[in-house]
This record gives structure tokens, C-alpha cells and sequence, in this order.
């Protein structure tokens, strides 16, 4: 073991990031830890975000408060700061703290100009003003989002835009995402609460044969 070799951080980075992948939480952890504790310029915010990683895959929502706002003081102008508020958003919208995450997010829609993480934020925002009642801006924060290239975040995007629009008993109109979705082949939970929206729709508007 070289602690002091210029490679060391690295190393130790990336053996952090594959355990992480292969699921060895505490080990990964570790890893982490010693690259932060080394205070590596190079890795450290790295590291610090491999142990946010660590806590979302663990669901530890307090950790991820600690572990976001520790990374806010001591990186703020590291390129993944706005990675380290997505994370932090996800955690938000888990556990029903919508307010705060459409708090965040706002400024960040303003800022960001990177295309796919700036669909990725519109989709987040959405969920998140769906959370306080906000229906009507949630489907026009999304619109951009569910005419993007097709993808995972595109199905994601049409099946809340369904949602939303079930939640405004515009139930003609949610039948078209829905389709498109299921079209997309969605699996497991998706699926049947795809297939079940979709016969409340055609219900709702009458077309029985199809319910």
C-alpha cells in the first residue's frame, strides 16, 4: 500500500465506484472515506459523491441531507454540484418534501444549458409542483421533456404526464401518453399501473369497449 503515491486517490476512487456497482455498500464506503480524508484536489468531490451514492442506494435520506450540504461548503464550484442538488431532489420528492425540492430546482432550470440534464430537471420539477397541487405547471415544465428523444426519462415523462392529467380529469387527453407508454414496453409495477389508468380513461370517457 502506497498512501502517498500521486495514483493512490484515483485507485482508490474508482475501486469505490465499481464496488458501488456491485453492490458492496460498506466497502465502497471505505474507499470513500479515504480519499475525502486524504483531501485529494483532484478527488475528493468524487469521493464525496460516491458516499452521497452510497446513501441513496441505502435510501438514508438524513445522510444525504448531511452529505449534500457538506459537499455545497466545500465544493461549491465543483462541476458536480448540480449531479450532488439531483440526488438531494430525488431524495426530496421520496419522501413527499416537495416545496423544498421545487425550491431548488427552480434556480437550477434557470442556470443549467446542458440539455439532458436540464430534461432531466423538468422532469423532477414536474413531480415536484405535482407534489403541492400544481398540476397545470407540472404539465407545462413536462411538455418539452415528453417530446424528447426516446428513452427511459421519455417514458418516465409520459407516464406522469398521464398522471397529471388524470389528476385534472382530463381523461380523454391522458389516453395518448398512456399508449405510447405501454407501446414502450414498461415492466412490472409501470405496467399494470399503466394498463389500469388506461382503462379508467377510457371509462371515464365513455368508451366501455375498450375499458
Amino acid at each position: 500500500d502506497y498512501p502517498n503515491h500521486k495514483l493512490t486517490a484515483a485507485l482508490r476512487f474508482h475501486a469505490g465506484d465499481a464496488l458501488v456497482w456491485a453492490g458492496d455498500l460498506t466497502d465502497a464506503k471505505s474507499q470513500f472515506d479515504l480519499v475525502v480524508a486524504a483531501g485529494d484536489a483532484q478527488w475528493a468531490d468524487d469521493a464525496l459523491r460516491g458516499k452521497l451514492q452510497v446513501a441513496v442506494r441505502l435510501k438514508d435520506h438524513a445522510a444525504i441531507d448531511r452529505l449534500s450540504d457538506r459537499f455545497a461548503e466545500r465544493f461549491p464550484d465543483s462541476p458536480l454540484q448540480s449531479d450532488v442538488r439531483r440526488m438531494l431532489v430525488r431524495s426530496l420528492i421520496q419522501r413527499e418534501e416537495h416545496q423544498r425540492a421545487v425550491e431548488i430546482l427552480e434556480p437550477m432550470l434557470d442556470a443549467d444549458e446542458e440539455p439532458e440534464t436540464l430534461d432531466e430537471e423538468r422532469y423532477l420539477l414536474s413531480l415536484a409542483y405535482a407534489g403541492i397541487g400544481r398540476h397545470q405547471d407540472a404539465l407545462d415544465v413536462l411538455s418539452p421533456v415528453s417530446e424528447a428523444t426516446p428513452g427511459k426519462l421519455r417514458d418516465d415523462a409520459l407516464l406522469a404526464r398521464a398522471s397529471m392529467l388524470m389528476k385534472l380529469q382530463r381523461f380523454a387527453e391522458a389516453i395518448g401518453p398512456l399508449e405510447e407508454a405501454l407501446a414502450a414496453g414498461p415492466a412490472g409495477d409501470d405496467a399494470v399501473g399503466s394498463l389500469g389508468n388506461l382503462a379508467i380513461c377510457h371509462a371515464q370517457t365513455g368508451r366501455l369497449d375498450k375499458a
